[in-house]
């Protein structure tokens, strides 16, 4: 979840900003085709991470949000939703 979030999801961000991309030369329908494919790949990993943290938890029988850091990330990507 950290490398959708931290990675996918900027690059797809920054990928409009002319002095901080590394694909500047592109047109901007490219760019609008890379930003796609860089916030699917986001909620891709984003949902891939989520299954892993849900099948862990299953898996060793343990309960669901029930940590201080659960609630942390769940107060902190409900918004990003």
């Amino acid at each position: 979840m950290a490398l959708a979030f931290c990675l996918c999801m900027a690059e797809a961000i920054l990928l409009f900003s002319p002095e901080h991309s590394p694909f500047f030369f592109c047109s901007r329908k490219a760019r609008i085709g890379l930003h796609w494919a860089g916030q699917t790949l986001a909620v891709l990993c984003a949902a891939l991470g989520l299954g892993f943290i849900i099948s862990s938890r299953t898996r060793s029988e343990l309960p669901h949000l029930v940590s201080w850091h659960s609630w942390a990330v769940v107060v902190e990507r409900v918004p990003s939703l």
